[in-house]
């Protein structure tokens, strides 16, 4: 048997721990740590580059995740009761307000929390408080020195760690990261980020056009990655929220060219907005820039592109706001309706 000294996370919300765990000639841990992964180098269409590999150890990979997991105890502990606590008071205020009583006023009290850019992009700097900030990235920085192989976050960024996955099609027969953050993830989805878009994108989305998540997080930095080309992404809605919480960087800001805006991270910034609009990341000029992106989308990958009527189709799962185009209308006793349904019997 070998012993560490036990640890404390920083806020509670993240925990990690050294413990007391058996030693292991050929754990799958160990054996993780002697393959040899293939170096990522496509900057575009890199979904599916050195999939023989990631394949063939998809076993032992996850086996080792669980291990380590199980070694440092390391978890997201977001449950249904302990989910808002990751939220600032603001955003956590204004949130549960408006799924205790939804009304035109409540919804206004979350819109006013976000920084309209331009039409279906939304900035704040009041989403996730920045203990939950500080212990997720501290626990990256665990995880990204656990010397397991770790597959590239998506086809144009090489370098980040794919968090969780939720889509029954998928060719992967295993959850990302041994499952470790998969269930808070998505209890994050559901709880906090589904009710934020049906208030924000009502127009575009409904609940079943969120229903599932693709996390991950994505790292800049000279010798890596240093900017990214014009794309859009897989996604309904994606957000895109910065984890430097004491370390510094410059550039790097995400451009949306049609819009015509660009926008500057600092620490704890999010970007909410549609998948389809155009964007791209600008150079990095100095430091490492972190952030932790989730894509939102329907069953199986689904992605929606085009805007709900006012009537048609989904007018039976109204959302928060559904004129064609106005996102910050609400529409009576529907929308109290969607936030109910949403929400289910556990509020």
């Amino acid at each position: 048997m070998s012993a560490q000294p036990q640890g404390r996370s920083l806020s509670g919300v993240i925990a990690f721990a050294f413990v007391v765990y058996a030693t292991a000639e050929s754990s799958s841990l160990d054996k993780a740590r002697e393959l040899v992964p293939p170096k990522p180098s496509a900057t575009k269409g890199g979904e599916t580059e050195d999939l023989g590999f990631w394949t063939k150890h998809m076993e032992l990979l996850d086996s080792a995740w669980k291990e380590f997991g199980l070694r440092h105890n390391l978890h997201l502990n977001v449950t249904n009761t302990t989910v808002f606590d990751i939220l600032t008071p603001e955003m956590r205020s204004a949130l549960v307000k408006a799924i205790n009583n939804p009304t035109e006023s409540t919804k206004r009290g979350i819109v006013n929390l976000w920084q309209e850019a331009a039409p279906g992009i939304y900035v704040s700097n009041k989403l996730f408080n920045s203990q939950f900030l500080l212990s997720l990235r501290n626990s990256l920085h665990l995880l990204q020195g656990s010397h397991i192989p770790s597959r590239r976050p998506n086809g144009m960024n090489r370098y980040g760690l794919i968090l969780a996955q939720e889509n029954e099609s998928s060719k992967f027969a295993y959850e990302p990261l041994g499952g470790l953050f998969q269930q808070a993830l998505a209890d994050i989805n559901t709880h906090i980020l589904q009710p934020l878009c049906l208030v924000l994108f009502g127009y575009f989305v409904r609940k079943r056009d969120i229903s599932e998540v693709y996390a991950f997080t994505i790292r800049y930095s000279h010798g890596e990655d240093i900017k990214l080309g014009e794309h859009r992404d897989a996604s309904a809605v994606t957000l895109n929220v910065n984890l430097n919480i004491h370390d510094t960087f410059q550039g790097s800001a995400v451009e949306f060219p049609a819009e015509k805006i660009s926008v500057n991270f600092e620490p704890g910034t999010a970007i909410f907005h549609l998948g389809r609009l155009r964007h791209r990341t600008l150079p990095l000029l100095k430091g490492t820039r972190d952030n932790l992106v989730v894509w939102l989308h329907g069953r199986n990958g689904f992605v929606r592109e085009a805007p709900y009527e006012t009537s048609g189709e989904g007018s039976g799962e109204n959302s928060a706001g559904n004129s064609g185009g106005n996102s910050r209308e609400i529409s009576g006793e529907n929308s109290g309706n969607n936030f109910r349904n949403l929400w289910g019997e556990n509020h």
